[in-house]
C-alpha cells in the first residue's frame, strides 16, 4: 500500500499535520491537500484510492464532489464534520460516503479506517472496469461499451448506470436514485428520472445490449440479472 494516493478537501487547522501524519504511519503514502474551490475537474481524482472531505465543505458541495469520486476513481470517502442533521447524513451516505467522522476527530481511527478499506480494495486501480451481462464500464474513460461498441450516454445517464452498476443486487428507490443524480429532498420528479431511465435502456437496446433495467413498483429501479429476465419472460 505505499503507493497509495489520500486526497485531503479543505482544511482542518492544526489537526490536519497529525492527521496526515497517522495516515502516513499506516504505510499510506502521501496527503494531498487542497481546497475545494480548485477543484475545477474530476483530473485531480484519478489515481486516488481515498478522499477525505474537512468540515469546512458544506454538505451540498460534498455530494456534488461525491458523484465525480465514484464516476472518476471508486475512491474511499470520508466526511469530517462539525454537526449533521438525519437529512444531510443519509444525503451523504447515498451519495456513496464510506465514513463520517464528527469533530474532534480521531486521526488514528481514521487511519485505520483508510488503511483497512485501501488493503480490502487493493487491486482495483481506478482504471478497473466494471461489468454486467455484458456491458463494460470504465469510470476513468467516461466509458460503456457493448461487445466493443460505445454507448453514446449524456453525462446523466452515465452516472446513473454507473451507480447502479456499483450495486448491482440492490433496489435503489426513487427518493435515493433522485438524491443521488439532483441533490434534491424536495418531493421526487418520478416522470424525470423515468425519462433517463428510457434513454439509458433504450440505448443500450438499440446496440444489441439487454434489457438491463427493471422497475420495481412503487419502490425505484435494479438491475436485471439473466434469472429476473427469465422469470419475466415466463
Amino acid at each position: 500500500m505505499d503507493e497509495s494516493r489520500v486526497l485531503f478537501i479543505g482544511t482542518l487547522s492544526h489537526q490536519f499535520d497529525y492527521l496526515r501524519s497517522c495516515i502516513e504511519d499506516e504505510g499510506l503514502g502521501g496527503v494531498d491537500q487542497m481546497s475545494a474551490p480548485s477543484v475545477m475537474n474530476r483530473d485531480f481524482l484519478v489515481g486516488a484510492d481515498a478522499v477525505i472531505f474537512g468540515p469546512d465543505i458544506t454538505v451540498r458541495r460534498c455530494v456534488e464532489l461525491c458523484r465525480g469520486v465514484q464516476a472518476s476513481s471508486g475512491a474511499s470517502i470520508t466526511v469530517i464534520s462539525k454537526e449533521l442533521d438525519e437529512v444531510d447524513e443519509l444525503r451523504l451516505i447515498v451519495a456513496g460516503v464510506c465514513f463520517i467522522s464528527f469533530l474532534p476527530i480521531r486521526p488514528r481511527v481514521i487511519a485505520a479506517r483508510l488503511a483497512g478499506q485501501i488493503s480490502r480494495h487493493e487491486g482495483e486501480g481506478p482504471d478497473t472496469a466494471l461489468s454486467f451481462r455484458g456491458l463494460q464500464a470504465f469510470p476513468v474513460e467516461h466509458l460503456v461499451t457493448f461487445d466493443g461498441e460505445p454507448l453514446d450516454l449524456t453525462k446523466t445517464e452515465f452516472e446513473l448506470l454507473i451507480h447502479l452498476m456499483h450495486s448491482p443486487r440492490r433496489v435503489h428507490t426513487h427518493a435515493a436514485l433522485s438524491r443521488w443524480l439532483w441533490d434534491d429532498d424536495s418531493e421526487v420528479d418520478h416522470h424525470r428520472l423515468e425519462a433517463h431511465i428510457c434513454r439509458m435502456r433504450k440505448k443500450v437496446l438499440q446496440i444489441g445490449g439487454p434489457s438491463i433495467v427493471s422497475s420495481v413498483r412503487g419502490v425505484g429501479y435494479r438491475l436485471m440479472t439473466d434469472v429476473q429476465l427469465a422469470d419475466a419472460i415466463a
